[in-house]
């Protein structure tokens, strides 16, 4: 017993000496630069969200902001640039010079929460003379009581909404650029690839697609959703496998009222197809949700990553079909004489084009909306006419900047609904035409329409 007390008291006095010991002379600190912080990266996301901007107080009540200038070495101090200087007033800097014991600081040892499993690190730097990193001084959520009442201090007392401002646009102009030179590179090293090389690196990045160990990046390009709304739950730039984007349904709802989740009932099904006959297939993924809606996905390999080249929405009165060479055609009625189609591809690129879509109304209202151009529809009267006996074609075409371009077209039926519009339906003094002409609208004949297809078909080299 004696013995066992003996050792305890030994090692007391040796913690306690060697804490005495530990004390050293504090180097001569800079006179400029009164402290520094690493600032506003977040704990988890990109690594982009995780990057943190080099904040230093100095004694004159600059606050001089830094960002690394690559984000592979976040917030190294030797790839560091100068983004602003911002100004403290008189009494955020007393706060912070009153608040801060920069010599017990730098003696100070930080212990942390290790019980914490999901924490931050919190950091305070000291410079030396030169104005040179001297210590970084904390740790994993620190439980020193006198470094938290410093950190605190200081986080409080710096200009935090501009500093994140002045950080969130640098980041997003980094992360630009750093995306361009990534696709730059990759997609050299993919195209000295050669052909066997891309398809067996294609297949093997769709298999692991399809179970789950690899995700494809979601540009926002090619969202063709309505109810299924992609664009409201996935971010840009983010990267998603099946199980991930039916985890972000969860924020969605439908129905009465809106507040149905989505939940997806029976399996989700995955198809190789071929995308312009080009031999490097693509994945066609499709599930459907609450047994009424469905999401369909091309998912491409390109320049060594997996990328949603499109996605659209379906539901009990809109379908959508997906052929193996990547044709893509959906079709909708809104009422019993309203039907809608689309037709588009995804080409061996990986790129969605989108070739026409058109509108049928058979028969036609006595009132109804056309589109003179891009800004509010117009109203089209057919009172009088015999509307039992025509029928309207409203054909739509897309620019690359999605501005869209509008034909119409009429026709005249029999009691069966079958076309028997000649060649005087369509002049001057027909009265429907005249209507249109009226609205400063041009009618297109069938062999008219026909030929603006095939001109379209052919700029975007559509299959078929």
């Amino acid at each position: 017993m004696k013995r066992k007390l003996c050792f305890i008291a030994l090692f007391i006095i040796m913690v306690m000496g060697g804490a005495a010991c530990s004390l050293l002379p504090v180097p001569e600190l800079s006179d400029e630069y009164l402290v520094g912080i690493d600032y506003g990266g977040s704990s988890w996301g990109t690594i982009y969200d995780c990057i943190d901007a080099r904040v230093i107080v100095c004694t004159n009540r600059d606050v001089l902001v830094y960002m690394p200038t690559s984000s592979d070495e976040r917030s190294g101090a030797k790839t560091m640039e100068q983004i602003a200087v911002l100004k403290l007033t008189e009494e955020q800097y007393a706060a912070i010079n009153e608040g801060l014991d920069r010599e017990e600081l730098y003696n100070m040892r930080v212990g942390s929460n290790t019980d914490v499993c999901d924490g931050s690190s919190y950091c305070l730097i000291l410079y030396d003379k030169d104005e040179k990193v001297l210590k970084e001084c904390g740790g994993y959520m620190p439980t020193s009581k006198s470094f938290n009442a410093m950190f605190d201090t200081v986080v409080d007392n710096i200009p935090g909404d501009e500093i994140n401002a002045l950080r969130e646009d640098y980041l997003e102009k980094l992360k630009e650029r750093e995306e361009k030179e990534k696709d730059l590179d990759n997609e050299q090293a993919w195209l000295e690839l050669g052909e066997n090389e891309r398809i067996s690196t294609t297949d093997r990045y769709l298999e692991r697609f399809i179970k789950g160990t690899m995700r494809a990046e979601y540009t926002g390009e090619a969202d063709r959703t309505t109810y299924i709304d992609t664009k409201a739950m996935l971010r840009e730039g983010a990267f998603y496998n099946w199980d991930g984007i039916v985890d972000r349904l969860d924020i969605l709802r439908y129905g009465s009222g809106a507040v149905e989740p989505y939940v997806q009932t029976g399996d989700v099904s995955y198809r190789l197809i071929d995308c312009g006959n080009d031999g490097l297939k693509e994945l066609c993924v499709e599930g459907e949700f609450n047994d009424e809606y469905g999401l369909h996905m091309i998912v491409c390999c390109r320049n060594y990553e997996l990328r949603i080249a499109f996605i659209q929405d379906s539901w009990s009165r809109s379908d959508v079909s997906i052929d193996d060479n990547g044709v893509i055609t959906t079709g909708g009625s809104g009422g019993a004489t309203v039907h809608s189609s689309d037709y588009a591809y995804v080409d061996a690129d990986g790129k969605y084009n989108f070739c026409y879509g058109v509108t049928q109304t058979l028969p036609v209202f006595d009132s109804m909306y056309v589109q003179k151009d891009e800004g509010e529809p117009v109203s089209l009267s057919a009172e009088g006419l015999d509307t039992e006996h025509l029928g309207l074609n409203e054909y739509r075409f897309e620019d690359e900047n999605g501005k869209s371009a509008y034909y119409y077209e009429y026709f005249v039926v029999d009691d069966d609904y079958n076309d028997i519009t000649t060649e005087a339906d369509y002049s001057d003094s027909f009265e429907l035409k005249k209507r249109f002409a009226d609205l400063g609208i041009k009618t297109y004949t069938s062999s008219e329409i026909k030929e603006l297809i095939e001109a379209r078909k052919e700029e975007i080299h559509f299959p078929g």
